[in-house]
């Protein structure tokens, strides 16, 4: 399950650059930043030594509460941040008229925020994040719930802390290219799609590097109900054992390529170790592309559109 940030701020993902928060006033950390991300948590730390408060709200211990100025462990993390929106809003940092034109549900969520009740620690956040100017939201995508990031992206709108350098919210997905996903269109989770598979209603599956069905349990008879699989991978998988088609690649250290960061920072790779196999993944693609008649463009041509 994915949080849905594009209908919220208008961005797939992140709205501000890693090296932003060198330049904000307050750091809200949401998860284990640190622990998942530790590139990030370094940038998070060195900020907080030269002038940004750091807060980190998690509810199991990390490394960021050595850096924090204040850290909060809530149960519930979901029921802090109502708790946090209804201080914002008591605390007049989010004007209720300003939010009803920015929000379309603004009233349901006075609603849902009427059965909270303020606590020390969200009054104390919404105090320290509504007075600052510039102030921006970290948050790990692995330990924090999809729900939890949307109303932190609202939160972000509400205040009108986004849209504007060192404001805004930094999102951080673990796997590699999963920001570059969101931009290319995916916007499934595989959990989703699997669902569609075991409802009949996907007949061709192509996986590239993935072999779901055996991290997943819950699905691991999902491709049975399939017409076609094919499978694009280095190594023998349960994946590639039901494949119909399989299509031998190369690792990424063997060709050039990109990874999109979580910051949509697009970050070029090239060839470190010689081929083992005849052909690199970027040539195989290219050459199924041309197969069918489609154009493969230059790896130059597809950098240069993607970081647009």
């Amino acid at each position: 399950e994915m949080a849905n940030l594009k209908s919220i701020t208008g961005f797939t993902g992140s709205t501000n650059s890693y090296d932003e928060l060198y330049s904000t006033e307050v750091i809200v950390s949401f998860g284990s930043v640190a622990e998942n991300h530790p590139m990030l948590g370094i940038k998070v730390k060195n900020s907080a030594a030269k002038k940004a408060r750091l807060i980190s709200v998690n509810n199991e211990k990390t490394i960021m509460e050595e850096w924090a100025e204040a850290s909060y462990k809530p149960e519930n993390s979901l029921n802090f941040i109502y708790s946090f929106i209804k201080s914002l809003i008591n605390g007049k940092y989010i004007c209720e008229e300003k939010a009803a034109s920015k929000l379309s549900n603004f009233n349901e969520l006075l609603h849902i925020i009427s059965e909270y009740e303020e606590t020390e620690a969200s009054i104390n956040l919404a105090k320290i994040y509504g007075e600052a100017k510039k102030a921006i939201f970290v948050i790990d995508e692995d330990t924090v719930s999809p729900e939890a990031i949307e109303l932190l992206g609202i939160i972000s709108v509400l205040t009108e802390k986004i849209y504007m350098p060192h404001r805004g919210i930094i999102v951080a997905a673990r796997k590699n290219n999963s920001q570059g996903l969101l931009d290319m269109g995916f916007n499934y989770s595989g959990k989703e799609i699997l669902n569609r598979v075991q409802e009949g209603k996907v007949k061709v599956v192509v996986t590239f590097g993935e072999n779901p069905t055996e991290i997943m349990d819950e699905y691991y008879n999902a491709f049975e109900n399939l017409e076609t699989l094919i499978a694009f991978d280095m190594v023998n998988t349960e994946t590639t054992d039901k494949a119909n088609l399989v299509i031998a690649i190369s690792g990424s250290e063997e060709g050039k390529g990109s990874y999109t960061r979580g910051d949509r920072k697009v970050q070029t790779v090239s060839d470190g170790i010689r081929k083992v196999k005849e052909k690199n993944t970027f040539e195989t693609l290219g050459n199924i592309l041309r197969y069918l008649g489609v154009k493969a463009h230059t790896f130059e041509e597809i950098v240069k559109e993607i970081s647009m």
